[in-house]
Parts: C-alpha cells; sequence; structure tokens
C-alpha cells in the first residue's frame, strides 16, 4: 500500500495510523471490521471520491480486556453464591438417623 500511496502521491491517500474501530465512520467500519490483514477493501464511494482501505494490524483494546475480566469476576461470584446455597439446602435436607 505504501508503494501505491508514493505512485498516486494524492494529499487524499494517506496512512491513517492507528484508529479505534469505534472513532471511523460506519461505512467505514462495515468495511474494515472483517477485512483479513493486508487485504484491500471494496472500494468505498462517496460524493467526490471513491476511498479504499486495509488493516495492517489489529490490537484489543485494554477496554475489552477489562470487561472480560469484569465478567469472568462476576460469573465467578455468581457460581460461588450457588455453590453455597446448594450446600446450605444440602445440609438443610440431610438428617442421620442413630439406632
Amino acid at each position: 500500500m505504501d508503494e501505491v500511496l508514493k505512485k498516486i502521491n494524492s494529499p487524499m491517500s494517506r496512512d491513517m495510523g492507528q484508529v479505534k474501530l469505534a472513532e471511523l465512520p460506519s461505512p467505514v467500519v462495515a468495511l474494515v471490521k472483517d477485512l483479513p490483514i493486508g487485504k484491500i477493501s471494496q472500494p468505498l464511494r462517496t460524493n467526490d471520491s471513491i476511498g479504499l482501505f486495509m488493516v495492517c494490524g489489529r490490537e484489543e483494546s485494554a477496554e475489552n480486556a477489562v470487561r472480560d475480566d469484569i465478567a469472568n469476576t462476576i460469573g465467578t461470584d455468581r457460581l460461588t453464591r450457588l455453590q453455597s446455597r446448594y450446600y446450605r439446602d444440602l445440609r438443610a435436607a440431610a438428617y442421620v438417623d442413630i439406632k
């Protein structure tokens, strides 16, 4: 892509750098969200231009990692409470018959 940008030498053609998916317009997100790394997207027509996009790499944001950690913590807490409730009910239902 860098070679093509040098040949075209258009002011509209540029490296966007690292961009969060949420910061892109929705038509561009639709093109690049599932685009394999290193492949060029289908053309995107606008009023006065045609855009091509390429994903050079992806990084998982820290927000997603934190969200996953929180979800795992909540799930573990729920399982722990469910286990405690089950053991409590089991002890309450158990009886010992001494003869």
